[in-house]
This record gives C-alpha cells, structure tokens and sequence, in this order.
C-alpha cells in the first residue's frame, strides 16, 4: 500500500505577530499560530472523518496505535513547536485534509500563511529505514521549495471610499471598541481569540492565583513606571542545535522505532520548555502588594508570553527583569532538559527599550542578539542582551563597535555559568559574575547609594587599567567589587581586553533580582561550580 507524508510550517510570522505595537494583537495573534499547528491539525483530521492514533484531549494520551496495525487512515508523528508531520495511508486521504486546514485557517485566521507539502507516495514497511530519507525530501526539498517559489498574497488596499485598519493597513471591517480604532479582518480575528489566550496563559499562573493578577494587554501595563523610566523588555530564546536533533534522531532506527523517537523528542522538548518556563515564572513576585513590579491599582502580571511551546521562547516584560528572567529560563530548561534524558542548552537575546518603541524592531533586536549569544559556543547556555537608549537601528555590530569600543567595553555574551574550560576569558564572562557585581555595587558600603562615584568609574573604564587604579587611590575605594581569584580584574577591570565591570554599571538602573525570597537568593537558582 502507498502512504505518503505531510508537513505543516508557517512563514511570516515575526510580521504576523510583531507587525503592530498593540500587545493585545501580539497575544491573539500568537494564539492563533499555537492553534494552527496544534489544535487545528487534530480537529480537522477528525472533521474529515479520518480514523487517527490519537484524539485531542484524550487522556491519558495513548500513543500505541499505529497506521501499520490498526487499520488507520492517518497518524500524527507530531504537531507541536510550529509545526506538524502526519503519516497518510493515500495521497487523496493528504490532499482533502490539507484543503480542510487551508480553509480553517483562511477564515479563522486572516493574514497567516500556513505551507502543507506532500511526499510523493511510497511503500510503507515498518521493519525498513527508509521513511527517514522521505522526511528529508519533504523538508529539505519539497518544502524549502514551497517556501521559495510561494507568491505572497497581494489583498485588495480598497477602494475611495474605504477606510483603512490603523494596525495593519488593510481595508477597515469594524472599530474595535476596547481601543476605539479601526481594525481589518485580521485583527479581528486576533482580538477576537484574546479571551481564549488568557486561559492559556492562567495555566502558567498557577502560583499567583491567590494575588488575583491580570494578564496584560497593553503595553504600558508591563511596568508601573512612567516616563524616562518605563521600558519593557524583549526576550528570545533558542535551543542549540535542536534542527540537527530531529534529524539525526532517526539514524539507525527503523521506520517505526524512528517515529517513536522522534514523537519521544517533541513531547520531551514541548514538556521541557513548558516546565522550564513555568518555573522561570514561578517565584518571580511575592506575596506583597507593594512588589516594585506591581502597579497596586492595575494588578497586572509584568510578563507576557508571546511564542511559546517549543524550543523557540518569545516574552515582553518589565525592562528590570528581562535578563534575569531569561537567565532563569535557561537554567530550568537545561536542567530538565538533563532530568528527561534530553542534555540541551539554548541562548537567549534580551531587548531593554522604552515601551513605545518600535515592537517590531525590539523582536527583531532580540532575535539577533540571541543569534550573537549562539555564536559564544552551542555547547553550554548563552545570554546576550542590550538597552536600546535611542531608537538608532544598527545592527548590535555596528553599535558595540561604535559605543563599546569594538565590544572590548562589554563582557557580552556571557556563558550563564562557568564552562569547563582553561580559558580565562571563558571562565569570568557569565551571568552569575555580572549579577553579583550589580549586588554589590548596589549593597557594598563603599559604593552603596554613591552613583555620581560609580558614573566616575564608568568613565574611567574607558581609558586603561592604569587610571582604574590611580580612580582607586584617589577614592581610597580598595579592590572593586567581585572576581576575587582575578586579581587584574578587581585592581585594573580589564581582562584579556574586556572590562569586568562596565556592563554591571549599565544595568544598575534596569536590574531587579527575579527571586521570591531572601532563602532563594541564597539558594541561588545557579550552580556554585
């Protein structure tokens, strides 16, 4: 019997969701992807009256059915992290299911383009190793060319007499009452999906039920400060090498053996990034309404979840904890990671602007410095991050090269712990030594409160070891803070050409510890090796 093999992708997304500066379509537009490729795919497949191996809410799951023994007409390998692999029993069975999603998500979801590419039909054996190859050709081939060849849609502007979405620039179907705009199909669709995407996301609350916190829904309800002082941060994570993972998870399995695997390697990275995120959120306020986090009068919850549900994390936050939030979320996802039998390590890029400043421009910032932090090594977890003071679009090149001195000034990227290496370079550049140093400029006696102090040092970090050391004398201020087995770095705060402390300077202002408790600061969240 013939069988053949379909995948789901989407493209477009970062300007699907990012495209606007309104975080409530963000958050539709966000649920809406998540559905598309998850719920979407099951929903159809039992719309079209199709025989599967799993039914959607089923618990608990049963994944022993299969297509070979159970007479099936279709099985999903998986559906999860913005994409989807079902196996077929024919190519029409393929054809009229893909034609079924299509339409669902043109009128349920306007403005996302969904790709589904087919194998071409090949004889099914279980006991052989060839369905591997077939995956291969479908995405490497047959999909990277859908994705090539695809002509983008070109909607119809309007007419004279049309009025315009104010988001999109689409023709205007309605206004939407909550922000009195006009808005398209589009973001009708997305608004409409908003109250759908809060339950989703109370699930990840679950220790702040008690606190009765809202999730956002504007921007401006992500930080309780006003003014100068209001930024919000943009947060992307990636695992390393998860691409290579799935495709080398098959070598020398057979077909079925290769399936499980690799349903095994999704349901272990979906349930690992789940966790690791619920664990970064959890603990992350106390219960204290006068939380510096907490707008007494909104109680709003200063964290919003945009992409999530794979190995690919996007989070819009208060500016304060964006680094040690994603400093968090790496930890956790590494550490159950190695609990599930699944070692991986991921890099995050973190955007620090003010609250109105261009969103799309803030994700794309984050994506590359998450691209810069992978770069440091794929072996270990990375964080990059940046504050964006002005609204300069360079490329983080471009900027550390002409305000950080060729990024000599900044430590970044930094390993999120020490890395089994001789390098001393490689062993001082981490998260945990710039967070403690922002702990100690902020509680040490000697720099405590004194910022016009640490402003000076800041400065003279620019010149030379030497004139560190003449700041000390002058000041009488000792050895500075931190890095006490690296003498060269407490006396002169340069180190094989990178400053140790210029960093931790930046972030005084735009750094609040994300711990619940003075026993988890102790604790720490970080391994002391």
């Amino acid at each position: 019997m013939s069988y053949v093999l379909s995948a789901v992708d989407t493209t477009g997304i970062q300007n699907y969701i990012f495209g606007s500066n309104r975080l409530r379509e963000h958050v539709g537009a966000s649920e809406l992807v998540l559905r598309a490729t998850n719920e979407w795919i099951w929903e159809t497949l039992k719309q079209e009256g199709l025989r599967i191996n799993w039914q959607l809410g089923q618990q608990p799951r049963d994944d022993s059915k299969s297509i070979e023994k159970d007479n099936l007409d279709a099985e999903v390998i998986y559906a999860a992290g913005g994409n989807a692999l079902i196996l077929f029993k024919d190519a029409d069975m393929a054809r009229k299911w893909a034609r079924c999603l299509s339409k669902k998500a043109l009128t349920e979801a306007p403005g996302l383009t969904l790709l589904i590419a087919h194998s071409a039909s090949f004889d099914w054996q279980p006991e052989d190793m060839d369905l591997r190859e077939h995956v291969e050709e479908l995405f490497s081939e047959r999909l990277t060319q859908l994705k090539r060849t695809r002509v983008p849609s070109t909607p119809l502007l309007g007419l004279g007499v049309t009025a315009t979405c104010q988001s999109t620039g689409l023709v205007a179907t309605k206004v939407d009452n909550k922000d009195n705009i006009r808005i398209s199909r589009e973001v009708v669709a997305k608004v409409g999906i908003l109250e759908e995407a809060k339950k989703r996301f109370r699930t990840l609350l679950h220790d702040y039920q008690e606190l009765d916190l809202e999730p956002p829904v504007q921007l401006d309800d992500l930080n309780p400060n006003k003014g100068e002082r209001s930024y919000i941060a943009v947060v992307h994570a990636d695992g390393n090498g998860i691409g290579e993972r799935f495709q080398t998870v098959w070598k020398g399995k057979t077909n079925r053996a290769g399936i499980k695997a690799v349903r095994h390697l999704s349901d272990t990275l979906g349930n690992v990034a789940s966790e690791a995120l619920q664990q970064a959120l959890s603990g992350l306020i106390t219960n204290n309404a006068t939380s510096p986090l907490i707008d007494p009068y909104k109680k709003v919850f200063p964290v919003r979840p945009l992409i999530y549900g794979g190995d690919d994390l996007t989070i819009v936050c208060d500016g304060r904890i964006g680094i040690g939030l994603a400093a968090r979320y790496l930890h956790e996802f590494e550490q159950r990671s190695i609990q599930m039998g699944e070692k991986l390590t991921a890099a995050a890029g973190v955007a620090i602007v003010k609250t109105h400043y261009p969103f799309a421009r803030a994700y794309a910032l984050s994506e590359e410095l998450s691209k810069n932090a992978k770069r440091l090594s794929r072996a270990f977890s990375t964080l990059d991050w940046h504050v964006a003071m002005s609204g300069v679009l360079a490329s983080i090149a471009d900027i550390r090269r002409r305000e950080y001195q060729d990024s000599a000034l900044a430590m970044r990227p930094v390993y999120l712990q020490n890395v089994p290496t001789e390098k001393a370079t490689e062993q001082w550049r981490t998260w945990r030594n710039v967070e403690d140093i922002i702990n100690n400029f902020l509680k040490d006696e000697a720099w405590a409160g004194k910022r016009n102090k640490i402003k000076q040092l800041r400065e003279v970090l620019r010149k030379s070891e030497d004139a560190v050391e003449q700041f000390r004398t002058v000041y009488q201020t000792g050895e500075l803070p931190g890095y006490k087995t690296l003498p060269r770095l407490y006396t002169g705060g340069w180190l094989d050409n990178h400053c140790g402390y210029f960093d931790p300077i930046e972030l005084l202002d735009l750094y609040v510890a994300p711990f619940s408790s003075t026993e988890e600061k102790e604790n720490r969240w970080l391994p002391t090796n």
